[in-house]
């Protein structure tokens, strides 16, 4: 019986287990059979294989791209003389230049390539699963195992190419090894690299954060751990020391930072799935968790139910802008980890916040913070309309889960009632147009998504319209006081006003609202024309600027009008009178605004 026949078929080595089956077999004269070293991208395959073979002189051979067998004799060629292929490569280059006075070059063939292998060579191919021409590659592989007896090791990556060689490859390889690396080991290694002693120390401590991670995502590639590493790095880098003091806020963040680290990578979850945030996330994540089949989104989260869409430190917009963009935001990310609960007076945070994780929460203190909520809608001390959607978002919760006997209707009427006072006794803030993204088209505030079920979507989604509009009238209730504060920041600091429509700087007026048109074009008109030159020139640029295209925001739909009034006044002036005054004057209707003055209003 022959080597081969006595060797076991096992999988699901370890890194350590894949050295001393190397040893055993490099040490076997002729084994007549390869070996197939197979596992997931990045998991440290091709680097293990080599160390341990560094010392045995062996062939490194790609084939990655090779589509046919002369390209791949061509490689192993290149292996066994490096220099002289080089050498071939460089005269055919030259006699593609040079064809009428260089003979035709030709690589050596097969037969050459063969005669100068031995029982004593050991020959590694790897990337099988990028290779153009698996065939001919499995040909020659066994040719050198049956015929030249040498030692042969193949390393793929992808699980569907191995699956797809399972009736081939019994003739060819007698042992397949599944290599799963010890990401912990790994992982103190890859930490060592980091300067900062501190966050050097911040990672280390959450050691079983990140690979816990990695587990729960079923990923096992080094090179993400590797880059994770660094993508977590970098985010503590943006934070200042208390915050890598503070134990439970680490934890959560080092968490948060791997799951979406290795899922992105990997390819679980991409961009387009972590902007589907929808109420469907946070029922699903309060009920089974259970994931809808083929849906990406739903799988993440069952796979980490840890991450709760309503307590992330960070929010996944960071995080998708730090891994997929390599974009860390310091003051950003500064100021969304300040908010965290972990780091906040506990007397000081949202009681919505602490009831949201009732599920990990002990009972007492559920109940105590229950009690403090009743107690503050009652003096009506809960202003913030983000605190008030979420704090009746709750309360319609607890009412569908039949832990309140009040019901949904009799909750919602209070939650429009309080709304209403609040705003009578001028303690709700107004809703301008700059705050629309944040209550018209999304399903969160404050960093955390709503918690509505389908029980009770459309009671909250009323709520939700009735401070919309409480908000809008109040906004436009005091639309006279904001014109008079807005023209008089103009014509008093013209140069901070062209600063801040032109580099967003001195935000004492919001550019994206359409703030000019609040006001009636001839009281601008007739406030501006008389300022000296330099400061009448600020208002000029700052003009030309704003209605120049090209920016987020659209402020020629809504103050189209204020511009053609602007217009007629400036053209009325220039036709009383003509002289250098009045032609600086003109000069502050700019092509732009000239050119939108006379574009025809629509009328569908």
């Amino acid at each position: 019986m022959s080597d081969h026949a006595l060797i076991p078929i096992f999988q699901g080595f370890l890194v350590s287990t894949l050295d001393k089956y190397l040893d055993y077999y490099i040490n076997i004269k002729k084994p007549e059979y390869a070996i197939l070293v197979r596992g997931e991208w990045g998991c440290g395959k091709t680097y293990r294989v080599c160390k341990k073979l560094e010392t045995s002189n062996y062939l490194y051979v790609s084939l990655n791209g090779l589509s046919n067998l002369e390209e791949i004799e061509r490689a192993i060629f290149s292996a066994l003389h490096p220099t002289a292929a080089d050498v071939l490569e460089k005269l055919k280059s030259y006699g593609a230049i040079f064809h009428r006075s260089l003979p035709q070059i030709s690589v050596p063939t097969s037969s050459i390539v063969r005669s100068q292998l031995t029982y004593e060579n050991i020959v590694v191919f790897d990337d099988l699963e990028r290779c153009k021409a698996v065939d001919a590659a499995l040909g020659i592989i066994s040719v050198l195992v049956e015929q030249i007896k040498c030692k042969v090791v193949v390393i793929a990556h992808d699980e569907k190419i191995v699956d797809e060689l399972s009736e081939r490859k019994e003739k060819v390889f007698g042992q397949t090894i599944t290599v799963t690396p010890e990401l912990g080991d790994v992982f103190d290694h890859f930490c060592c690299a980091i300067e900062d002693e501190n966050i050097k120390a911040a990672i280390l401590s959450n050691r079983g954060q990140v690979i816990s991670a990695f587990d729960e995502a079923k990923v096992h590639s080094l090179r993400i751990l590797r880059h994770t590493v660094r993508d977590i790095e970098r985010c503590l880098n943006c934070l200042e020391k208390e915050y890598l003091e503070n134990a439970p806020f680490l934890n959560q963040l080092v968490y948060e930072f791997a799951v979406y680290s290795c899922s992105i990578r990997v390819g679980a979850i991409r961009r387009e799935h972590l902007d589907q945030t929808t109420e469907e996330r946070v029922a699903q994540h309060l009920t089974d968790g259970k994931a809808k089949g083929g849906d990406p989104r739903g799988e993440f989260d069952s796979r980490h139910r840890d991450i709760s869409p309503d307590f992330q430190i960070l929010g996944e917009d960071i995080m998708v802008e730090a891994i997929c963009d390599g974009s860390f935001n310091s003051d950003l990310i500064l100021a969304r980890a300040a908010r965290s609960h972990h780091l906040a007076d506990k007397e000081k945070i949202a009681c919505w916040r602490t009831l949201y994780s009732y599920q990990d929460t002990p009972d007492a203190t559920s109940s105590a913070v229950l009690e403090k909520l009743f107690t503050q809608i009652d003096r009506r001390e809960i202003t913030d309309p983000g605190d008030i959607l979420h704090s009746y978002a709750f309360l319609l919760f607890l009412s569908t889960s039949g832990v309140t006997e009040k019901s949904l209707a009799e909750i919602e009427s209070e939650a429009i009632a309080y709304i209403t006072e609040l705003a009578a006794e001028g303690q709700l803030k107004p809703l301008g147009p700059s705050d629309y993204e944040t209550y018209l088209e999304r399903d969160s505030a404050l960093g955390q998504v709503f918690l509505t079920l389908e029980d009770y979507k459309d009671n909250f989604e009323r709520i939700r319209k009735h401070i919309i509009k409480v908000r809008e009238d109040l906004y436009a209730s005091d639309r006279e006081n904001r014109a008079k504060k807005t023209l008089k920041f103009i014509t008093e600091e013209p140069w901070a006003f062209y600063q801040c429509v032109r580099y967003s700087r001195h935000r004492k007026v919001n550019i994206e609202a359409p703030f000019l048109s609040e006001m009636r074009a001839e009281c601008f008109w007739e406030a501006v024309k008389n300022l000296d030159a330099i400061d009448f020139g600020h208002i000029r640029r700052a003009l030309a600027y704003r209605y120049r295209g090209g920016f987020g925001y659209d402020p020629v739909s809504s103050e189209k009008g204020w511009i053609m009034e602007l217009c007629a006044l400036v053209d009325g002036e220039a036709s009383k009178e003509r002289s250098i005054r009045t032609l600086r004057l003109s000069s502050i209707i700019s092509k732009e605004m000239r050119e939108i003055s006379v574009i025809p209003e629509r009328t569908d």
